[in-house]
């Protein structure tokens, strides 16, 4: 039976970036299925960050990506496209069999081929789509590590596949407002990938500064400066000036929001977590930083244990056995076992 989804509309109502942004920050893991023109896309994000993108029609394949990047000869591609048509194989794993292909660019190739696919995404328009959280394998095995972090491909979705017109339309809720960026956006600045001469436009916005007067100064042209604006408004980074005197400047939240059943959350952060239980020194396993406060690592670990504790799980849906399952395949009482024998070395410390 197929998963309900966590919401679904149309992309006129909620663009692609402000869905995006949305899978970032409740950092799922599950899909969102575009029911494009040509056939479902759908769009594989893992803890909020894209991991892939699959599409009905098959465009900008690994062997195409490898041969502009030359990373391999067009001798190896088309010897590879003939054994590809009688064997069923990975295009990368048979280029590695054939000695035409080392992982390093193996792993550039499939960068640059999610990277393409996920820019094109953004072109679709006035189509349904549906979120769906659930476990997948997309974004193992061979690519396993290769995301793209959310912000980047906001920016980079925007600049390549909106037109004027669409800009125009989404930012309609902007006109005429005072603008400043705000401090969060700064914090997180790298993440972006802006162009040089784009954050040398956002200079201006460090203070409040009218939407139409940025346009004009920032030296970008209208269209690119609008497209700057919007990557930061769909990602909570800029701050609208209120319209009264004497009110506080509002952040311009455009957020959208995803109500996610408790259980299906849970059983995915049980998941995810013990996956990388192996991988993950103390503090990576807290979600703290390294240079955390002794009363923010206590914190974090006390939130964390009680989150995974088996008797929080046999209290999600006491009528589902999915909790039995949990329990007894992800060996959940073990979870809360090894991060307490984890710890124990930093609380001898405090």
């Amino acid at each position: 039976m197929a998963e309900p989804p966590l919401t679904s509309g149309t992309l006129r109502e909620r663009p692609l970036p402000r869905v995006v942004y949305a899978c970032e920050q409740k950092r799922l893991t599950g899909v969102v299925e575009i029911e494009a023109t040509e056939g479902r896309a759908t769009l594989y994000v893992r803890d909020g960050w894209p991991v892939a993108v699959r599409t009905a029609k098959i465009v900008d394949t690994l062997g195409q990506m490898l041969l502009e990047m030359g990373a391999i000869s067009v001798g190896a591609f088309h010897e590879s496209l003939m054994r590809l048509a009688k064997e069923k194989r990975r295009h990368g794993e048979l280029l590695r069999e054939m000695g035409a292909l080392d992982v390093a660019n193996l792993r550039r190739g499939l960068e640059a081929q999610l990277k393409r696919k996920m820019v094109k995404l953004f072109s679709v328009q006035d189509v349904a789509f549906r979120i769906v959280a659930k476990e997948h394998d997309e974004g193992r095995g061979e690519s396993e590590g290769i995301r793209l972090d959310p912000r980047w491909v906001i920016v980079q979705g925007i600049k390549n596949s909106y037109t004027p017109e669409r800009l125009a339309t989404d930012l309609g809720r902007l006109s005429g407002q005072n603008l400043r960026v705000s401090p969060s956006f700064w914090a997180g600045e790298a993440r972006y990938g802006l162009a040089a001469e784009d954050k040398r436009a956002l200079e201006l916005l460090k203070r409040f500064m009218p939407r139409d007067e940025f346009e004009k100064q920032s030296g970008l042209g209208v269209v690119l400066a609008q497209m700057v604006l919007y990557a930061l408004w769909v990602t909570d980074g800029l701050e609208a000036q209120a319209s009264a005197p004497g009110q506080a400047p509002r952040v311009a939240k455009v957020t959208l929001s995803l109500e996610i059943d408790p259980t299906s959350a849970l059983r995915i952060r049980v998941v995810t977590k013990l996956r990388g239980l192996d991988d993950l020194d103390h503090f990576a396993v807290l979600e703290v930083d390294r240079a955390a406060a002794p009363d923010r690592i206590k914190a974090a670990y006390m939130e964390m244990s009680k989150a995974f504790h088996p008797d929080r799980l046999a209290a999600a849906n006491p009528s589902s056995d999915w909790q039995f399952e949990v329990c007894r395949d992800l060996r959940v009482p073990a979870v809360v076992s090894i991060l307490k024998a984890a710890h124990l070395p930093l609380f001898e410390l405090l």
